[in-house]
């Protein structure tokens, strides 16, 4: 049980950080209603429908239940531990921003022509190292059925995925094998996203081995990195729906990803319980399956 002397100190902290202090059975406990908005708000929750997910504050299962009643959005989480809830007025959406784009990538991107495999890299099955990280980040199914391309540097010691535009290797990233940095590294200049899959709903990830891992349920897509270009978007509005599931600790990362695509095509966001690509494969079949439908 907090003392009186941590409640005022916690209640002068969520006031200057505009944090919202509620109370349950342990005490009090802050709670960043500003992120709750924004996971609400990336929802996309239409008028008379409801939604239920695990709790962007608490983390438990299925616990955060959203209502759209046309005028507002009525939230609450069910934990007893909990006690989020509140309404945030429902936005009227504003016409979508024109897309702007580079000429050099809606024509042709040079970059994509100036990329050559280079002589270090042999197939992955020459390595052990590698053959077994494929399989501890479930990438061996996406492998073994041809949906990614996988080789290794024998230079660098890294598993590397091949990135295709079409039929065509524009780029590469390699996964160190090693303790060295940087983890993943990638070896060409273009702008094209790392696909795996050809379903029309796509999981947006961080890696490649967590687009590889969820290639037989949806296409998965990677960012390499941690923005998106105008380009990327463009690659993007070719599917019916995106899933934003960064990696666990990047939960502000996705809200910021979702609110850049909102405006250009159907997004959602899942918080994740563990990084996609560490899932056994049966438990990653049922989370998505649950968080989709």
């Amino acid at each position: 049980m907090c003392t009186l002397r941590d409640y005022n100190s916690d209640l002068q902290h969520a006031v200057n950080k505009k944090i919202h202090l509620t109370q349950n059975s342990f005490g009090y406990m802050l709670v960043n209603m500003s992120m709750i908005h924004d996971y609400i708000e990336s929802l996309n929750i239409q008028g008379g429908t409801r939604y239920r997910s695990d709790c962007p504050s608490c983390g438990h299962k299925n616990s955060f239940a959203a209502f759209n009643d046309g005028m507002n959005i009525i939230f609450k989480c069910f934990h007893a531990d909990c006690n989020v809830k509140g309404r945030l007025r429902v936005r009227l959406s504003a016409a979508p921003p024109p897309l702007r784009t580079s000429n050099r990538y809606e024509e042709s991107d040079k970059s994509l022509d100036s990329f050559h495999i280079p002589d270090t890299f042999v197939d992955i099955s020459r390595s052990a190292v590698a053959m077994r990280y494929m399989k501890d980040v479930n990438v061996f199914d996406a492998y073994s059925h041809r949906t990614v391309r996988l080789m290794y540097d024998q230079r660098l010691n890294r598993a590397v995925f091949l990135i295709r535009d079409g039929s065509k290797t524009v780029d590469a990233v390699g996964r160190t094998l090693a303790d060295v940095k940087p983890k993943w590294y990638r070896y060409g200049k273009s702008k094209q996203l790392f696909t795996a899959g050809d379903a029309r709903d796509a999981v947006l990830v961080e890696d490649c081995a967590s687009a590889a891992s969820v290639s037989h349920l949806m296409t998965g897509v990677a960012m390499l990195g941690t923005s998106l270009l105008k380009e990327h978007i463009v690659q993007l509005k070719k599917f019916d729906t995106v899933y934003v599931a960064l990696d666990k600790d990047a939960t502000k990362l996705g809200l910021k990803t979702v609110q850049t695509l909102k405006p250009h095509l159907n997004v959602r966001m899942l918080i994740l319980e563990d990084d996609l690509k560490n899932m056994e494969k049966e438990k990653l079949n049922e989370f998505i399956r649950r968080k989709t439908d």
